[in-house]
């Protein structure tokens, strides 16, 4: 009974209705979907480990840095020279994400006109 009755409401009967040309253009188009959020996922996981090496320190890149530092000198920094550092750079990405989102508005409201 489930049977006959997707044989009437189903995809499969709707593709039928639609016709052949059609249905393959929907499968190439769920395929190119496809393929492009899995390229928007690949340029987006790319993107965040390079700004994730920055040398910024709220980023690995500063701890990079640091432990470079560290080995080149043969001291350890303190640990309230470290703190410091690590709240100069947690302000200096909070006033980048503020100026940012700045622009981003003053550019939609700029469209928008």
């Amino acid at each position: 009974s489930q049977d006959v009755r997707q044989e009437f409401t189903g995809a499969a009967r709707a593709a039928l209705m639609i016709g052949d040309i059609t249905t393959l253009g929907l499968e190439n188009d769920t395929a190119s979907g496809f393929r492009a959020l899995w390229y928007l996922l690949g340029v987006v996981s790319i993107s965040l480990g390079i700004v994730n090496l920055l040398p910024l320190p709220a980023f690995d890149g500063a701890q990079v840095l640091t432990s470079l530092f560290e080995w080149i000198a043969g001291r350890h920094i303190q640990p309230r020279t470290y703190w410091i550092l690590q709240l100069v750079g947690i302000g200096t990405v909070f006033c980048i994400f503020v100026f940012l989102g700045f622009a981003d508005m003053l550019h939609f409201l700029s469209i928008r006109r």
